[in-house]
């Protein structure tokens, strides 16, 4: 009996011992984690239990694509179908020309009209794919031709826009006063350049009149002195004939001097 009860004794304790430890446990845990953190480790819990996969974010959508980059793209698909469409029609090119071929060696030969028939059949019916084919090559061509056009128009369109905003934004920054400010400011800097201009050549003709009066007289006295022997302010006025006969005179001398 003794045993029992020391037995049982040790197990309460222990008992006892494990709640204590689980109320701490819990406490400093509580006291560590707030309510939002403690939601999102119970739902990751649940998530890894239950097997489930975390949620991948989607990516963004890809931007739409440009007129410019459609039309590239169609341009190139057109071309690969218009390189087909050339390999086929010369495929079909040399099976009519062997198709005619076999015709005139069979009409050589006089073989029966119900075989040459089979082989005219058959060209008829290359002839026809081979239009089928050419006119579906126009076909892509003119489509091909659309949306060049198209390009080029959606190009315009975005130079038309982007002068538009360069006009508008030039319109906004010029301002009507400050416009009109400066062109009374240039009138007056332009009159005032102008009263200067007539001042200076006021003086400047008023200095030729001058300087062109004091060397005509002088000039006139140098000659008047030459001509007269005469000296200062007289002037010794030599009568016509014999300035004529001095002139001779001087031409005589000269000669004899030749000789």
């Amino acid at each position: 009996m003794n045993k029992n009860n020391n037995s049982f004794l040790t197990l309460r304790k222990t008992q006892q011992v494990q709640n204590q430890f689980k109320e701490i446990s819990y406490n400093n845990l509580s006291k560590k984690i707030q309510p939002k953190q403690r939601n999102k480790q119970i739902k990751k819990f649940q998530q890894v239990k239950m097997g489930q996969k975390k949620s991948v974010p989607q990516p963004p959508p890809p931007p739409p694509k440009t007129v410019k980059e459609m039309v590239k793209e169609f341009t190139r698909s057109i071309n690969r179908l218009r390189r087909d469409f050339s390999r086929e029609i010369m495929k079909l090119e040399a099976n009519q020309r062997k198709i005619k071929q076999d015709m005139e060696n069979l009409i050589k030969k006089k073989e029966p009209r119900a075989t040459v028939r089979i082989l005219a059949q058959q060209l008829i019916k290359t002839q026809g794919m081979i239009t089928k084919y050419k006119r579906l090559d126009a076909q892509l061509g003119d489509v091909q031709f659309q949306l060049n056009t198209a390009a080029t128009t959606e190009t315009l369109v975005s130079i038309m826009k982007g002068m538009g905003q360069v006009m508008k934004a030039g319109n906004d920054a010029i301002d009507v006063k400050n416009v009109q400010m400066a062109i009374e400011t240039f009138n007056q800097e332009c009159e005032k350049q102008n009263i200067m201009q007539e001042q200076i050549q006021d003086i400047m003709a008023q200095d030729e009149d001058d300087m062109g009066d004091e060397a005509c007289d002088q000039l006139i006295d140098q000659m008047e002195k030459n001509v007269g022997g005469g000296s200062g302010g007289q002037k010794n006025i030599i009568p016509q004939q014999n300035l004529n006969n001095q002139v001779e005179d001087d031409f005589e001398n000269r000669l004899n001097a030749l000789k």
